[in-house]
């Protein structure tokens, strides 16, 4: 991985009486404030990712300036281990960089960068104990999993390729692999990832001590033409749910011990009467376990599921997300707050969540150009 040691470029710099006056000051704003940022697609009318807070305070959100020197970063994982954010720069020839960013999210430093082995990198994810990543690249329909090296938590060169093949029936989407997810199982035995073009979850075994893969194997076929998008585990029972694109549907499956996943139940994404063109794309579980929540571009709504013990769904809510093509949402659950990036609006929409796990419109939009993404600073 190339290094990049400039650091910090800026710094403002104040009289020591000053500093200690404003120290205790600015610590105590800072407790108060959550600091996120905007992962966006460098267009005409977008450049760079761009630093975002919110005071709950004040139920204040606060956009800064973009960082320009960060392009098409359309997903991002976050180490505490090392303090470093791996953003996937989607673009022809992929790459996956290390960035540390200032405790405010408005200087972002290069750690360094490295290939991602194939083209159009569109999510990235670390197992348990932050020694591993792995990426998906969506055009190539290959995943890259790196070790990350123990010091400097920089992915450590060549990665591990696994490439897919196979296609769908849908010719325009599925005409060849395209994995657009990759994640570790939440007993660290099992890699997963999610193809989208060739209707496939696959699994490898993962040893965590030695950072090593063992043999392919298919863990799910989805129906035909479904076109499998993203992946979620529950956080305490044997299940996982699976968000189709093409299907527009959500799949709760059983975690079965030999790493292969079972289905129990499928249901739609959208309202039965609805029939224009729809993609069905983020999905995320609240904390407990009991909420599951679907964002549909094209219907441009988030669709709401109460989860059974069983595992099994029911539908509960369609909430309109007051902008065009919601590819990816954020749950802020200590704050009551969901944060959805409306991508051809160019827009976030503020929700707030209710103690049954609804969401409600705040009023609230911030507008961000091709916003896709939406990570936590720390």
């Amino acid at each position: 991985m190339k290094r990049d040691d400039r650091g910090l470029t800026r710094r403002l710099m104040l009289g020591a009486g000053a500093a200690l006056t404003l120290a205790p000051l600015a610590a105590r704003a800072a407790a108060h404030e959550v600091r996120l940022f905007v992962g966006t697609y460098t267009t005409a009318k977008s450049r760079g990712l761009v630093p975002l807070s919110y005071r709950p305070s004040q139920d204040k959100w606060t956009l800064g300036a973009p960082v320009q020197d960060i392009e098409n970063a359309s997903f991002g994982a976050y180490s505490r281990r090392f303090g470093l954010h791996y953003l996937a720069i989607e673009q022809a020839a992929g790459q996956i960089g290390a960035w540390r960013a200032s405790p405010d999210g408005t200087i972002w430093s290069r750690q360094g960068e490295v290939s991602s082995g194939g083209a159009a990198p569109c999510f990235v994810s670390l197992d348990k104990a932050q020694s591993c990543l792995v990426a998906a690249n969506y055009d190539s329909g290959s995943v890259a999993f790196f070790r990350l090296d123990p010091t400097s938590g920089l992915p450590l060169e060549p990665p591990t390729m696994l490439q897919d093949t196979g296609s769908g029936p849908n010719a325009e989407r599925q005409a060849g692999p395209h994995a657009h997810w990759a994640g570790f199982g939440p007993d660290q035995r099992f890699l997963y990832w999610v193809d989208l073009g060739a209707d496939e979850i696959a699994g490898a075994p993962f040893d965590p001590a030695k950072a090593s893969l063992g043999e392919r194997f298919t863990a799910y076929k989805p129906d035909p033409g479904s076109g499998p998008r993203h992946m979620v585990f529950h956080p305490r029972r044997p299940l996982a749910f699976l968000v189709s694109e093409l299907g527009n549907e959500v799949t709760a499956l059983q975690y079965l011990p030999n790493g292969r996943l079972a289905r129990l139940q499928i249901l739609s994404t959208l309202p039965a009467d609805f029939t224009a063109h729809n993609q069905a794309a983020e999905i995320a579980l609240n904390r407990a376990g009991t909420r599951l929540y679907v964002s549909n571009r094209g219907h441009d709504s988030l669709a709401v599921f109460a989860v059974g013990n069983s595992g099994r769904l029911k539908l509960i809510q369609l909430s309109p997300t007051l902008g065009d093509w919601p590819r990816f949402f954020l749950l802020l659950e200590d704050h009551a707050r969901l944060i959805v990036a409306n991508e051809k609006s160019g827009e976030l929409a503020v929700f707030r969540l209710a103690p049954d796990g609804t969401v409600h419109t705040t009023g609230k939009k911030l507008q961000v150009p091709e916003a896709v993404y939406i990570g936590a600073l720390s």
